[in-house]
């Protein structure tokens, strides 16, 4: 019979060595064996396959032995024999079927187990409660502690899912996470000191939300804490967590009788002593996991020392230093499998972090951190090198103990010679630090006096200038300004920057970015949290602008990074997973886009309440997601998500708000819902120009969306008006971009073709220099020169021009950083394109299949009677009739069913669809009812007199847009 004091022993040396890797186990034997020979006998038995078997990837103890040996030093006379049978492999625990065991410790076994009830398929982990629990009485606690349990909803706490009793056995059923122990993942995939401290942030969020929901864990350690195969940490064992009574420790009646709940090393001192345990016991036990992932040691005493020792420790000594731990040789941590390791870098934890953990370990609870969140709040600071609160603290701390150990021969020396130095050293800072406030204040303000001065009319040819006008004389004078003063223009490039970005002034803003750029990178290094945020802000807008390309190289070179630096719950990481996201949406890459605009949504609903500025910018990349996907309806749901909020967005977020009026529109016009659209967007029009100046971006593109719904609704001669006055709102504005100049003007000069308002020879000629402007520019245009080039092959099929949009659609093949192997929706216009160019060549089978490729694309969509799907089944349906092919008219009923049912009537489309119709039952173009349709189709497209010979073999002369 094994006394108690010998079961606490052994069963806290149990849950260290099943904590381990299977492999590790006999490594840690054998130490334990030098160590303690007499524990290591009584325990090796109980092991069972769990140590016999190095490659076992489940752990299974010894059952019987667990049993025969540690059940009845737990029982008490004349209980053993009421005790409940030992589990059985196929036993039901309520709705719950027992497989095998997986664990053994201090609480009981735990057991694998899958949901029996036929309900729904699950596995679970079920803890089966020491067998000296008399069930009696434990139902109704289990029933009120499940319900505050089950507020627990948190993405790293693995929940507690069920709880009861079943043939006079008491158990609780448990998440099941599959992984391992937070030791043995820090050892193998941690391997530095940022990455060590942010895996412990997120185990500490865990913690701060159960506090938040007045339960306290009472027993955190490494063996407790298990990291899934991507990355993240689940705390385990909140099941027998304390709970907070209106703010008050209250230690229940479960958790008295299911143990004392704590594993010596890693108990605040309160816990030793039996005394009242809150909230900062579990501070004091984050406090010891993090000095240990810091160091590969624990901070009291070594580990595997003797539970008085350990006792003693907690109780009486400070922490060890991190320079002493560290100064030991690493084998003396690296080879111990119950240790993490020493982090390859871990002299960096030297200073600030360990100012941290001396502030979580204080022996007194009300001198540790205030809580959880205050202590994630300093591990932030660290990650985002900014000063941590307690570093000031913790030397007036370390200072105090060095007093009190010497205060007979400390005190009048510290008197002295600290009043007359910090009576220095405080004046001497704070002297510096006005003369340079002051420097900076009066440079500030004489800028600005001259700023306002030229606001005058008399030097803006008596009229009173505008904001714009304003900012750009102010950019103009920076350069010389602040020469002596980087940090003043670091933060005047800055809002100046941010300022034309907001304005989609992105000429301006560009030149500006750059120089931010170079000037933090030269006063802080490239690896700066400032230089990153200015490179973050500089590759938000080449997205924001439509350089997706040079946007997703930046970002992808930032990820890393900013994760490092901030946090990867941290708002600037969802700042870049957001530009990241909207970056790979718009150049194809949607399942890229998908993963991380998920990773950046659940920080998000972290971060942000619903309504709130980031919270909506979220919703807007999402619909832009799903729009590309081709999930219109859902795209347009998630905006109808954000309209509750428009109205309440404040002045600042009108920006936002006017996008996602913009983007609402945009959607609806793809969904054929054209009610009240053109009113709509006239209105955001006045409305942006009004706040934004003329020749912005963000007008720009609105009357790019009126375009295309001019389009759309078959008024090519409305469409080529508004698009040449958005042209020369651009250039009038002096946005010489060639990323936003060039696809304008090759938009222009397709609608001036569809119009017909220009010759074909003079526009031919017209898009073969704007081909080779763009060829020219193609790195400067970024990709956008996708759009261009697209528009220049239209023109071509337009023209029955096959050398002309050959050439074009040459480039678009060809060009390498465009991935139009990745880029599916782009891939499917270029099929598209490539499908009516063989056609124009003549080659028939050809175009039957490529344009077959095309229409699978709409076959998959949700949104069947939309206008593009319209105009690719009249397309295909078009080669067919060419053909002669028996699927031609079925082809046309299937155009038929696609068509909106909003598009009025008359649509330009209608008589491309009437002219196919007769022409298939006539069989070419030259019978009378084919050359009627004709002749009404050059009607309706207002096509020249000399242009009515043929319908046009590439795109029915524009019609099939």
């Amino acid at each position: 019979m094994i006394d108690r004091t010998r079961w606490q022993q052994l069963s806290a040396l149990l849950d260290e060595v099943l904590a381990l890797p299977p492999g590790e186990r006999l490594a840690w034997m054998a130490a334990l064996r030098r160590r303690e020979p007499e524990l290591a006998q009584q325990l090796e038995p109980m092991l069972g396959t769990a140590y016999d078997d190095p490659d076992a990837t489940e752990v299974h103890p010894r059952v019987d032995l667990f049993e025969q040996h540690l059940a009845p030093a737990l029982i008490g006379p004349g209980e053993a024999d009421a005790a409940a049978p030992a589990p059985q492999a196929g036993q039901r625990m309520g709705p719950w079927q027992l497989l095998y065991p997986i664990g053994a410790g201090g609480m009981g076994e735990v057991w694998l187990a899958r949901r029996a009830d036929g309900l729904f398929d699950a596995q679970a982990a079920i803890k089966l409660l020491r067998s000296d629990l008399p069930a009696a009485g434990l139902a109704a606690r289990f029933a009120r502690e499940r319900a505050v349990l089950a507020r627990l909803n948190h993405p790293a706490v693995a929940r507690l899912l069920d709880a009861g009793i079943a043939d006079g056995q008491a158990y609780l059923v448990l998440e099941y996470v599959a992984g391992r122990s937070l030791t043995a993942h820090a050892r193998g995939d941690c391997p530095t000191v940022a990455e060590r401290v942010r895996l412990l942030v997120r185990v500490a969020d865990a913690v701060d939300h159960a506090h938040a929901q007045l339960i306290v864990h009472r027993d955190l350690k490494p063996s407790n804490v298990m990291v899934t195969a991507s990355g993240e940490p689940k705390l385990l064992d909140f099941g027998i967590a304390g709970l907070l009574d209106d703010g008050e420790p209250v230690d229940t009646d479960l958790t008295r009788q299911t143990g004392r709940g704590l594993t010596l090393g890693y108990a605040a001192p309160e816990q030793v002593l039996g005394g009242p345990i809150g909230t900062a016991a579990d501070v004091f036990s984050l406090g010891v996991m993090l000095f240990e992932l810091l160091t590969g040691e624990l901070p009291f005493a070594p580990r595997h020392s003797p539970r008085v020792a350990i006792e003693r420790a907690v109780l009486h000594d400070e922490p060890q230093r991190f320079q002493a731990v560290l100064g030991l040789p690493a084998a003396d941590t690296a080879d111990d499998p119950s240790s993490p390791g020493r982090p390859i870098d871990a002299q960096r934890a030297v200073g600030d972090l360990e100012a941290v953990v001396a502030k979580a370990l204080r022996k007194e609870p009300g001198e540790r951190y205030s809580s959880v969140q205050a202590l994630v709040d300093d591990l932030q600071r660290w990650l985002s090198h900014r000063p941590v609160s307690v570093r000031r603290d913790d030397w007036r701390h370390r200072t105090g103990l060095l007093l009190r150990r010497h205060a007979l021969l400390a005190g009048a020396t510290t008197l002295v010679v600290a009043s007359l130095s910090a009576g220095l050293v405080a004046a001497t800072w704070q002297w510096r630090r006005a003369e340079a406030a002051a420097r900076q204040s009066d440079q500030v303000t004489t800028y600005l006096s001259e700023l306002l001065a030229s606001a005058s009319p008399n030097r803006h040819g008596g009229q009173w200038p505008n904001v714009l006008q304003l900012l750009d004389s102010s950019r103009k004078t920076l350069p010389d300004k602040f020469n002596d003063d980087p940090e003043t223009k670091v933060r005047l490039l800055q809002v100046l920057a941010e300022t034309y970005h907001g304005l989609s002034r992105f000429d301006a803003a560009f030149p500006l970015f750059d120089e931010l750029v170079d000037l933090n990178d030269r006063l802080h290094g490239p690896d700066d949290a400032r230089s990153l945020l200015a490179r973050l802000g500089r590759a938000g807008a080449w997205t924001a602008q439509g350089s997706f390309d040079k946007g997703v190289a930046a970002l992808e070179a930032l990820r890393g990074p900013v994760r490092e630096r901030f946090g990867p719950q941290s708002a600037e990481h969802c700042r870049l997973l957001r530009a990241l996201g909207g970056a790979y949406t718009r150049t194809g890459r949607l399942p890229e886009a998908e993963q991380v605009l998920d990773e950046a949504g659940r920080i998000t609903e972290r971060l942000y309440a619903p309504g709130s500025l980031h919270w909506l910018a979220y919703q807007n990349d999402l619909q832009v997601l799903r729009t590309t996907q081709g999930r219109f309806r859902d795209g347009l749901d998630v905006l109808m998500r954000t309209q509750p909020y428009w109205a309440q967005m404040p002045l600042e977020q009108t920006d936002l708000k006017h996008t996602l009026q913009r983007n609402a529109v945009t959607v609806q016009i793809r969904l054929g819902e054209y009610e009240g659209v053109e009113e709509r967007i006239t209105a955001l029009l006045a409305e942006g120009d009004r706040l934004r100046g003329p020749g912005n971006e963000w007008s720009m593109l609105l009357r790019g969306v009126l375009v295309g719904y001019l389009r759309q609704v078959g008024q090519p001669a409305r469409a080529l008006a508004v698009a040449d006055d958005n042209l020369a709102r651009t250039l009038a504005a002096t946005s010489h971009l060639p990323a936003t100049l060039l696809p304008l003007r090759a938009s222009q000069l397709l609608l001036r073709g569809q119009a017909h308002a220009v010759s074909p020879a003079a526009l031919a000629a017209d898009a073969r220099a704007l081909l080779a402007e763009t060829r020219a520019q193609r790195q400067a245009m970024g990709y956008p020169r996708a759009e261009a080039w697209i528009d220049l092959v239209r023109v071509g099929l337009l023209l029955d021009d096959a050398a002309l949009a050959g050439e074009a659609l040459a480039l678009l093949k060809t060009d390498a950083g465009l991935n139009l192997a990745r880029d599916t929706a782009l891939l499917s216009r270029v099929t598209y394109l490539d499908g009516e160019l063989a056609r124009l060549r003549g080659d028939l089978q050809r175009s039957r299949q490529l344009l077959q490729q095309r229409m699978a694309l709409f076959e998959r969509i949700a949104e069947k009677r939309v206008v593009p799907a319209w105009v690719a089944s009249l397309d295909l349906a078009y080669t067919l009739v060419l053909l002669r092919d028996q699927g031609a008219a079925e082809a046309l009923a299937q155009a038929a069913s696609r068509r909106p049912a909003s598009l009025p009537a008359g649509h330009p489309l209608d008589a491309v669809h009437a002219y196919l119709e007769t022409r298939l039952a006539h069989g070419d173009d030259t019978a009378a009812p084919v050359r009627a349709r004709i002749a009404e189709l050059a009607r309706i497209q207002q096509r020249r007199a000399d242009d009515l010979a043929t319908p046009g073999r590439g795109s029915l002369a524009g019609a099939l847009f």
